[in-house]
């Protein structure tokens, strides 16, 4: 049986990442994060997992990511202040300071690249 990890989609050098929590090597690497969204969705649900960062097309401003468990939690991660923010849009318990920490960090880590596909997004629309 498949261990049950989620699957995260990371701007990477090249394009975009998929990398399962707390593996420090990517699945693969997409040229879009279309393409990796895509594949991630398929690998959590082989998995039994979930995946837990996305842009919506045509979002609002400020720009931001989703960030999220089904059913679990959900906030929206603000990447361009600094340091980034969050507004929790529903949880049921609590987010675990250490994914909330990590998110952040790779918001922080991750802001030119972050912004890059949100223009993106916001083109699709």
């Amino acid at each position: 049986m498949t261990k049950r990890q989620n699957q995260h989609v990371v701007p990477t050098k090249g394009g975009w990442a998929i990398k399962g929590a707390g593996s420090s090597r990517a699945t693969k690497v997409y040229g879009t994060q279309k393409q990796a969204i895509q594949r991630g969705r398929e690998i959590a649900k082989r998995q039994g997992s979930e995946l837990l960062l996305w842009f919506h097309t045509g979002d609002h401003g400020p720009p931001h990511f989703h960030a999220g468990v089904v059913d679990a939690w959900e906030i929206r991660v603000f990447f361009l202040q600094e340091p980034p923010g969050y507004e929790v849009k529903f949880e049921v318990g609590r987010i675990p300071s250490r994914v909330l920490r990590s998110l952040l960090d790779s918001a922080a880590e991750h802001r030119v690249a972050l912004f890059g596909e949100w223009e993106r997004n916001q083109a699709d629309d």
